[in-house]
């Protein structure tokens, strides 16, 4: 017989209508869909194994990390993380933007989602996010719905955002992939759940399920050949700059030895004037000549020196 703490994760597990279809654009080339996230059973679980590691070391270590981290974050774990969530997640993906000759990285056009349970408890987390003086979130109400977003200072515009939409929290890389989802809620013409590829698959994936998931392989495929593509190109570039480096750095390293021979030299040639001098003095002395001049040019000469 199956342990009721294992069992508990299937039976809490059970096909449901996918309500999520509705706000997947058409144009989402892959997406996955499940209900069986029930993050009740996992934290109680988390917690018997904890107490248990506690037991067995004779300290409450465990238990008091966790206590810690309710005191700092002012959020209880069970009733104002756990309760935030419903058991649904799932994610779809639209393309990569792959970076143009200025330089940047792909970003993927992916959006994930989360059913809430308790929206109350999901702003309140969502409130610790807006509260963080690092995160400055902006708004924009589209078609009704409000999106949190962050305008990032990148090379490749990236302003990821959030939204609730229909039962769901969306958690996008970019606003505009949100908009789409809600332009789909609101046009079912728009929503993946129509689409002539979505439909080929027949009635069998409307019907109630524990999860859902569908791929365009042959887009991918593109993709991936494009970013292949893309990281060569990139892996040619980053080679030639670390090449242009190192030649820079040789003539650099040239030059400087060159320069420093040139000043031996001089250097050498300046000593060698200076004993010279010298010498002269010596002899314009014992001639009872002017030496001024003379002194003149060896204070020059030291001054080179």
């Amino acid at each position: 017989e199956m342990d009721q703490r294992v069992s508990k994760f299937y039976t809490s597990c059970t096909p449901k209508e996918n309500k999520s279809l509705a706000m997947v654009p058409q144009e989402a080339i892959g997406y996955g869909w499940g209900t069986c996230v029930n993050l009740a059973n996992y934290w109680d679980e988390f917690k018997t194994e904890v107490q248990k590691i506690d037991q067995q070391t004779g300290k409450s270590l465990g238990m008091k990390n966790i206590e810690n981290f309710e005191h700092t974050t002012g959020l209880n774990i069970q009733h104002d993380i756990v309760a935030a969530f419903g058991n649904e997640m799932g994610g779809f993906m639209i393309n990569v933007d792959l970076p143009d000759a200025t330089g940047g990285f792909p970003v993927p056009q992916i959006v994930f989602f989360v059913e809430y349970g308790d929206k109350s408890k999901m702003d309140k987390l969502l409130g610790k996010l807006k509260s963080n003086p690092m995160f400055k979130l902006e708004d924009e109400e589209y078609k009704g719905t409000v999106i949190k977003y962050l305008s990032l200072p990148v090379q490749n515009k990236v302003e990821p955002g959030y939204a609730y939409v229909d039962k769901y929290l969306l958690v996008a890389l970019d606003k505009a992939l949100i908009k789409k989802s809600v332009d789909a809620l609101a046009d079912p013409a728009q929503a993946l759940l129509n689409s002539p590829d979505f439909q080929k698959l027949g009635e069998e994936f409307r019907l109630p399920k524990t999860s859902v998931q569908f791929a365009k392989v042959d887009q991918f495929v593109g993709i991936i050949e494009k970013l292949i593509q893309w990281s060569e190109t990139w892996t040619n570039q980053e080679k030639e700059k670390r090449e242009a480096f190192k030649l820079g750095t040789k003539r650099r390293l040239s030059d400087v030895a060159y320069q420093i021979e040139t000043n031996q030299e001089n250097l050498q040639k300046i000593k060698e004037n200076i004993e010279a001098i010298k010498a002269q003095i010596i002899q314009e002395q014992a001639a009872g000549t002017d030496i001024s001049a003379s002194q003149k040019t060896l204070a020059e000469l030291n001054e080179q020196m």
